[in-house]
């Protein structure tokens, strides 16, 4: 199996998760403050070129039935937020191709200094 193959198995594999999940460093001082942060996720959703069918011909997704999006979110972060909590926001994941509406988007928050 060559390095494309796999590439787009882990590829498939991944985008047919409904939900995503990123991780989000704060400081201790952002933490126990509370915070705002911006972050830039990826996701995908149906080729809208192919109607999201694998397999079918089509140069814009690689015959894939899927292409990846990216959006900027902003994301509050509440106070006396700890390591390793996760936020999550409703709407922001995948959307495969039998859906209507996308999956969620969990992020996980990792405090610098803290083990």
């Amino acid at each position: 199996m060559g390095f494309d193959e796999v590439f787009n198995e882990l590829f498939k594999y991944f985008a047919l998760n409904k939900n995503i999940t990123r991780t989000c460093n704060i400081s201790r001082v952002e933490a126990k403050k509370g915070t705002t942060k911006t972050l830039e996720i990826q996701y995908y959703t149906a080729c809208s070129h192919c109607k999201g069918i694998e397999g079918k011909e089509c140069n814009f997704c690689n015959n894939q039935g899927f292409v990846g999006e990216k959006e900027i979110v902003t994301v509050n972060i509440p106070k006396r937020t700890k390591n390793n909590d996760t936020i999550v926001i409703n709407g922001l994941g995948n959307k495969i191709k039998d859906d209507k509406k996308r999956g969620d988007l969990h992020i996980k928050i990792h405090i610098w200094g803290d083990k």
